[in-house]
C-alpha cells in the first residue's frame, strides 16, 4: 500500500510538470498476471501502478494534453479510460477485487476522479462537452 501511494505521489507530480511535453507513459507492475494496455497521440501523460493479480487497465488519449493515471491493488479490478480532446484528466484507484471502472471523457477540460474500495464496485463514467467535473466513491467491504 505504501509503494502504490509513492507511485501514485510520482505519477501525479510528473502528470503536473510534463502534461504538454509529448507523450508519457509510466507503468508499474508487481504480482501476477496483472495486464495494462496504453495508445497515445499528441502530447499526453499516463500512469499505471498495479499491485496484486490479474488487475487489468487500457487506456486511449488522442488531442494534447490529457492527463491520466490508474491504481489498482488487489485482484481482478478492471480500468478503462478513453479521452479525447484537449486537457483531459482522470484518476481512477480500485483497492480491493472484481471491481471495474470505465471513463470515457470528450471536448475539453474535463476532469473525472473514481475511488473504489472493498468488493464488487463497478462505476461508469461518461462526459462530453466543456468543464465537467465527476467524483465517485464508492465503498463495499
Amino acid at each position: 500500500m505504501i509503494k502504490s501511494v509513492f507511485g501514485a505521489a510520482a505519477i501525479l507530480a510528473i502528470a503536473s510538470t510534463s502534461a504538454f511535453a509529448g507523450n508519457i507513459s509510466i507503468v508499474n507492475q508487481s504480482g501476477w498476471k496483472n495486464n495494462q494496455e496504453t495508445f497515445q497521440a499528441g502530447s499526453n501523460f499516463s500512469g499505471i501502478d498495479q499491485t496484486g493479480a490479474r488487475n487489468n487497465a487500457a487506456v486511449e488519449q488522442y488531442g494534447l494534453g490529457n492527463a491520466q493515471g490508474t491504481i489498482q491493488v488487489g485482484r481482478h479490478n478492471d480500468a478503462y479510460t478513453g479521452q479525447e480532446g484537449v486537457a483531459n484528466e482522470s484518476l481512477t484507484t480500485q483497492a480491493g477485487k472484481y471491481n471495474a471502472s470505465g471513463t470515457w471523457q470528450s471536448g475539453f477540460g474535463n476532469g473525472a476522479a473514481t475511488t473504489q474500495l472493498g468488493h464488487g464496485n463497478y462505476s461508469e463514467t461518461s462526459q462530453s462537452g466543456a468543464g465537467n467535473t465527476s467524483n465517485t466513491v464508492q465503498v463495499n467491504f
